[in-house]
């Protein structure tokens, strides 16, 4: 995350920025707030900050004094100013002091974060490439030990390369090979980009160097993976997983991304390294079912690595899933798809097993809705890219989450299916009301969206649910309210906003009569408890 410094003298507006965005979605950390330029200038000497948004009038030391200052204590950190003044003095200096852009107030979301999206592709290329100077790898040495893992230096030319790279290794000496992969999100996230994938490779590596000294070394062995050969007589298994264990401990705390680690089978000289490396990548094709977690020889329950599934065993544990369905037993459904989870995992169910039985399930379910004689709906999405998606998740977790998702789906659907046909109507207000809460929203405005009239709408509401349209409407905004209350510092006006109160009185009045408290002393409450 890069650390961010929001500077403005007014509390309110600090606040606000904080809110505007999900900052730690697109890269970014708050991580100091000043309400003058002293302040800041004092956060500045005792921390580094890798951008500074600032307010441009400011008491004591204004926000272009402030940019003057900074831009003396370095020329790279990146500032943004935002200003209620549209003046072009003010504009043209920013410009003179390298400003990243002039922002009127109130500031446009979409413009910040388009804007904040382009300076950090700045900052992780910079930082890229200040990683590639300070580490000052030798691309020789990297080159030479991935040819020799992937067997493609003739055994009588390998002691002769690692001799010029300085590398001394007895004949019969025993070495392997680890490969540290890293578990990165689905590659479709576009917050990811190569640059950032490639920092957290150069990370890792960092890692894996300093807890190696000397006993072997790593290198660049794909986008998402670094491979390392160990130079050491280690005396048992067990040191080689001690290792293993310290490098995913590390690269957790230090890198803060979780890797998998596939062990190689120790061997007794470096010509027949790839061996090792050739064990170390079956041992990785298992991260399907072991992501972030060390495999080693004890991970596999057979040579072939999988116990043999018969397809009347499959189908058995499908059909069982769809009569739980069929019952909208979600608890069941849950147990079972927990119980195939580890039926997977105890018998290293290769991926292919896996989606055998989750098309066969997902067969099933379509087979369930089509046989109510009801219109589809689109659990699956036009054209099934969702399913398509399932074939491509990286971890079993994920396949059994969205599998799970979709048979709620499913049974949710079947519910509904059973409503009659005032309940389905009421179910349809009631969505637009968790949905809508925050407009203006009134009976007569969703009458003519369910094509109804109001008044008789308004009666079929009070017959299904015990309660009034607006008491519904009521009880949802308040509920909402009363979360932002207990579990944000959010102002009351902003949370009065934000739940679709215009009138501030208004809000206080209704929130103490649903609380029986006001929403201060709620708070309070909370604080004190």
């Amino acid at each position: 995350m890069f650390k961010v410094l929001i500077v403005d003298d007014e509390p309110g507006a600090l606040k606000s920025l904080k809110y505007m965005l999900e900052w730690e979605d697109i890269g970014y950390a708050i991580a100091g707030e000043a309400e003058n330029g002293k302040q800041a200038l004092d956060l500045l000497r005792s921390g580094h900050f890798d951008l500074i948004i600032t307010d441009i009038r400011m008491p004591g030391i204004s926000g272009l004094e402030l940019i003057a200052e900074i831009r003396g204590i370095s020329d790279d950190i990146p500032v943004i100013v935002m200003s209620g003044y549209e003046e072009f003095s003010y504009a043209k200096e920013c410009i003179r002091q390298g400003v990243k852009d002039y922002l009127l107030k109130p500031v446009d979301q979409d413009q910040l974060t388009e804007l904040l999206l382009g300076i950090r592709e700045e900052l992780v290329r910079q930082l890229l490439t200040d990683l590639k100077l300070y580490r000052g790898m030798p691309a020789l040495l990297d080159r030479t030990l991935k040819r020799i893992a992937h067997g493609l230096l003739p055994a009588n030319e390998i002691r002769q390369e690692l001799e010029l790279l300085h590398i001394q290794v007895q004949d019969d000496s025993p070495v392997g090979v680890l490969l540290v992969e890293l578990d990165l999100p689905d590659m479709t996230d576009s917050s990811w980009t190569d640059h950032e994938i490639g920092i957290k490779r150069f990370a890792v590596m960092n890692v894996v160097e300093e807890l190696l000294q000397g006993t072997g070394y790593a290198f660049e062995e794909g986008q998402d993976r670094v491979g390392v050969i160990i130079l050491r007589d280690y005396a048992c298994p067990s040191e080689i997983i001690q290792l293993a264990k310290s490098i995913r401990a590390s690269v957790v705390e230090y890198v803060k991304i979780s890797v998998t680690i596939g062990i190689g089978e120790m061997i007794r000289g470096v010509s027949q390294l790839a061996e090792s490396f050739k064990t170390a990548e079956l041992r990785l094709e298992m991260k399907f079912l072991f992501q972030g977690q060390i495999i080693g020889a004890s991970s596999q329950s057979s040579q072939s690595g999988e116990i043999a599934y018969g397809n009347n065993s499959l189908m058995h544990s499908a059909d069982l899933i769809i009569e739980a369905v069929r019952n909208k037993d979600s608890e069941l459904v849950a147990g079972l798809l927990q119980q195939q989870q580890q039926i997977f995992i105890t018998g290293q169910a290769s991926r292919a097993t896996v989606q055998t039985f989750v098309l066969e399930l997902f067969s099933r379910l379509f087979q369930l809705i089509r046989e109510l004689e009801e219109p589809y709906p689109p659990i699956f999405g036009s054209g099934t890219p969702e399913l398509q998606q399932a074939m491509e998740f990286k971890t079993l977790d994920q396949v059994i989450a969205f599998t799970a998702a979709k048979c709620g789906e499913v049974m949710i659907h079947l519910k509904r299916l059973k409503m009659s046909s005032s309940e389905k109507v009421i179910d349809i207000v009631k969505n637009i009301v968790k949905q809508r809460y925050v407009e203006n929203l009134h009976l007569k405005m969703i009458a003519e969206q369910v094509h109804m009239n109001p008044t008789y709408l308004g009666q079929i509401f009070k017959s299904v649910t015990g309660e009034s349209f607006n008491d519904y409407l009521m009880k949802v905004r308040m509920e909402r309210a009363k979360f932002l209350v207990l579990h944000t510092d959010k102002r009351i006006y902003e949370i009065s906003m934000e739940v679709g109160y215009r009138q501030l009185d208004a809000f206080y009045k209704k929130f103490k009569d649903y609380t029986g408290k006001s929403a201060g002393e709620l708070r309070a409450e909370q604080c004190s408890g």
